[in-house]
């Protein structure tokens, strides 16, 4: 492949400096190196050598690689004498001595967080690179102990007149050098630098367009910009001591972006701003001391992005403001402080985000906010101050999303909102005094989602919500004084959620509820009022029923033999229809606390997890042992029952704890991959069950009342460490073995069971011989009695707890201390099965 001089020279170019890089930027630096760089660039194109995506260069990296050695290649020995230093050894052998640099050198690629040696820097680096165009100095600090200033331990007094590209993070020192002159500047980045002021006195920057002092949190001031009359990018977010701009600003009037977001002491602008005039992009988030715009800002028509997002001090904005005509994007979120807008907002009329959220001062919008047409975002949430939205919003057709969350004063919406046909979500949560909605709402039949929680004075919806027919999802959760649903509801037969939890007033739902075959979820948590569900329909879609905590429902219609999660605990419901055998999605059933249900229910063979807790049910059915799938079983607080059937094979966890009159168990753990096993406070177990919970392989834990460590373990001592020598274990040292433990956990502070903090035990294994220690933690052994819902039952006293754990040893005589982190408990006593060697099984544990 046949390439001219100048186009292989562009091609060097990219490979070692610019690949990656924005076309506007490289065209810009390699405008007086290259005749034509737009055309260079084109035929790299053509030859594949170059591609361009979304306005960058991109280059393979096995050509970029290429080019690389090719530049090697120009002087192997001497890399002082390449066109370009991008091997991070070299440059620092470079810098290091400043004998080796050259007028060859163009660019310099410098990722400075790769070496671990100190550079010092020869005060003579950069004297002999008189033909530097482009240095990019970057990384991460190495340490937060070895910051990159360490890296520069000699002041730099020079800098080479012909840089057009100066990109140097961490920059370690308050001013650049007295000689430093940035005539040929075309691009400046120092960000996170220590600069308190870029240079002393007035310099010529005509060249420069693009300058970035982002969180250089030292800076003060920025230079005289008289002469940045091509600046386009000023970026100096986090600049957070930075006072003012310098009123020059104004002579930078083909500037396109100014992102002042996060000057924390910035308190105005100069009115020279509204020079200028090509100014699009305006970013002074969090500028918190600001207090004002100046008038000048009118003059700045090009205007499209303005962010006052978190200007929590802000009061107005100027009058001007109407006069930013092309004004896409209006955020005022977090502005506090903001009362009104002006008069004039009316004529940006090419608004299409307005976004007021958390201004909390904010009253009323103006009546002709409505003729920004195009706007497709309104938010507003947490304007708590807001008492009503003007009629003239109807105007916003266009609108998709209306957010109002949070307007706690908003009493009503008007009537014209259902002109907004093509509104998808409203947001009016916590909208604590809104009386109703309006019955206009039905016109806007593309809804998909509203959002209507916490209402709390919210009576009822009006009929016309029937004829939302696409509405998906309808948030009423906390309603607290929703009565009932219109009968309208059941023509909403897209709807696939539906959400009513702690609307303690509502009292039914209408029949019409079947006709919502699209239905998954219906949640109804917390309806204390709620006495009957509807009988005869069949929802067959849904997925997810919940009716925890509704106190006075006593009976559970069929209402759908499809649902896969049963929610029913803190009911009254005496017994379960027996067809639920045949619910053959059903997978996860919650009954606890359940205190009028007799027995338990008749679940089946898909079920995989079953909540029966704080129920009066005195044993359960010998069927259970068919459930085939079931791995959860928690029962715990079931204070009458007395025995446990022979449970499925598949059980990896029991909570039974607290069923204080458990004697029985009439079964055997067969799952010996994983299991937990919790009876706290089973204090009546009988002996046969206590030696059944001891001889279960356990590979996280169980849990007994128990005074003493059980015979059974071999290995027994009175405190918390243990002395082990191992007989006749057929094995070479050093050998994975697998333990089985048990300790005796012992109240020391006479804890109520809500005061048992999460708890860890850990065991450090010491060779008697060498005394050598290795600290582990048996996997997933925390123990939860925290969550214990008993905060007035008797005082907890000793417990045993079972655990397994493997671990690599490399003696016989051993010495194993075992450490309980929670200073409320204690170890009483411990003990240790004879060892076996441990072959790790498929599954890992």
């Amino acid at each position: 492949m046949m390439l001219y001089y100048e186009d292989k020279n562009l091609f060097l170019h990219i490979a070692c400096f610019f690949n990656n890089e924005w076309v506007e930027k490289v065209e810009e630096h390699l405008a007086e190196s290259f005749f034509d760089v737009r055309q260079g660039l084109h035929v790299l194109a053509e030859k594949s050598l170059i591609s361009v995506s979304s306005g960058y260069i991109r280059m393979h990296n096995l050509l970029a690689h290429l080019g690389r050695e090719i530049v090697r290649k120009q002087s192997i020995h001497d890399p002082g004498q390449r066109q370009f230093l991008v091997d991070t050894r070299d440059i620092f052998k470079v810098l290091n001595n400043g004998t080796l640099g050259s007028k060859s050198v163009v660019g310099i690629d410098f990722k400075y967080s790769e070496i671990t040696d100190e550079l010092y820097r020869s005060d003579r680096a950069f004297e002999r690179m008189s033909s530097l165009q482009f240095l990019r100095l970057y990384g991460k600090l190495v340490t937060i102990f070895n910051p990159y200033r360490a890296y520069i331990s000699q002041s730099m007094n020079y800098l080479p007149r012909k840089v057009r590209l100066l990109h140097w993070e961490h920059f370690p020192m308050k001013c650049m050098p007295s000689s430093f002159s940035p005539e040929f500047l075309v691009e400046l980045n120092m960000p996170d630098s220590e600069l308190e002021t870029l240079w002393e006195g007035t310099l010529t920057i005509r060249n420069l367009k693009w300058m970035d002092l982002s969180f250089s949190i030292n800076l003060k001031e920025l230079p005289d910009l008289s002469t940045a009359t091509r600046l386009k990018k000023l970026k100096i977010p986090g600049c957070s001591n930075l006072l003012e701009l310098p009123s020059s600003i104004g002579n930078a009037t083909n500037l396109e972006g100014l992102d002042l977001s996060g000057c924390l002491d910035l308190v105005k602008l100069p009115s020279s701003i509204g020079n200028a005039i090509n100014l699009k992009d305006l970013d002074l988030t969090s500028c918190t001391t600001l207090l004002n715009l100046p008038s000048s800002m009118g003059c700045v028509t090009a205007l499209e992005k303005l962010n006052l997002n978190g200007c929590k001090h802000l009061v107005e904005l100027p009058s001007s403001i109407g006069n930013a005509t092309n004004l896409r994007k209006l955020d005022l979120e977090n502005c506090s402080s903001l009362v009104e807008l002006p008069f004039s907002i009316r004529d940006a009329v090419n608004l299409k985000h307005f976004i007021f959220s958390g201004c909390s001062s904010l009253v009323e919008l103006p009546a002709f906010c409505g003729n920004a047409t195009d706007i497709k975002e309104f938010n507003l949430r947490g304007c708590s101050s807001l008492v009503k939205l003007p009629s003239s919003i109807g105007n916003i057709t266009s609108l998709k999303n209306l957010d109002l969350s949070e307007c706690f004063s908003l009493v009503e919406l008007p009537s014209s909102i259902g002109n907004i046909t093509d509104l998808k979500n409203l947001y009016l949560s916590e909208c604590s005094s809104l009386l109703e909605l309006p019955s206009s709402i039905g016109y806007i039949t593309n809804l998909e989602n509203l959002y209507l929680d916490d209402c709390s004075s919210l009576m009822k919806l009006p009929s016309s919500i029937g004829n939302i027919t696409n509405l998906e999802s309808l948030d009423l959760n906390e309603c607290s004084s929703l009565v009932e649903l219109p009968l309208s509801i059941g023509n909403i037969t897209s709807l696939k959620k539906l959400y009513l939890s702690k609307c303690s007033s509502l009292v039914g739902l209408p029949s019409s509820i079947g006709n919502l075959h699209n239905l998954l979820t219906l949640r109804l948590q917390g309806c204390s009022k709620l006495e009957a569900l509807p009988i005869n329909i069949n929802m067959k879609s849904l997925n997810e029923l919940d009716l925890t905590d509704c106190s006075l429902l006593k009976f559970f219609p069929e209402i759908s033999t499809n649902i896969k999660y049963l929610r029913l605990s803190g009911t009254a419901i005496e017994q379960v229809p027996s067809s639920i055998k045949s619910w053959y999605r059903l997978d996860d059933l919650h009954m606890t606390y359940c205190e009028s249900l007799g027995e338990s229910p008749h679940v089946f063979d898909c079920i995989t997890e079953l909540h029966l807790s704080d129920t009066r049910i005195q044993e359960i059915s010998v069927w259970i042992k068919e459930m085939s799938r079931l791995h959860k079983l928690v029962i715990k607080g079931c204070t009458k029952l007395v025995s446990l059937p022979q449970l499925p094979d598949s059980i990896a966890f029991l909570d039974a704890e607290n069923c204080e009159s458990l004697e029985r168990l009439d079964c055997s753990f067969h799952n010996t991959k994983f299991i937990d096993l919790n009876f706290v406070k089973c204090f009546k177990l009988n002996q046969e069950a206590r030696d059944l919970i001891v001889r279960t392989p356990t590979c996280r834990f169980a849990l007994l009342p128990g005074q003493k460590v059980p015979p059974k373990f071999t290995y027994r001592a009175t405190g918390s460490s243990l002395s082990v020598k191992l007989n006749g274990i057929d094995t070479h040292f050093p050998t994975s073995l697998r333990f089985k433990a048990c300790v005796l956990l012992v109240n020391k502070d006479n804890v109520e069971a809500g005061q048992w903090n999460v708890m860890e035990v850990f065991v450090r294994i010491k060779d008697e011989k060498n005394g050598v220690g290795v600290m582990c933690r048996p996997k997933n052994y925390h123990l939860l009695p925290a969550l214990l819902r008993y905060m007035f039952t008797p005082r907890l006293n000793e417990h045993l707890y079972i655990f397994e754990f493997d671990n690599k040893v490399s003696s016989s005589e051993l010495l194993f201390e075992f450490e309980v982190h929670n200073d409320k408990w204690e170890i009483g006593e411990c003990g240790l099965l004879a060892p076996t060697v441990w072959v790790p099984r498929f599954d890992g544990s």
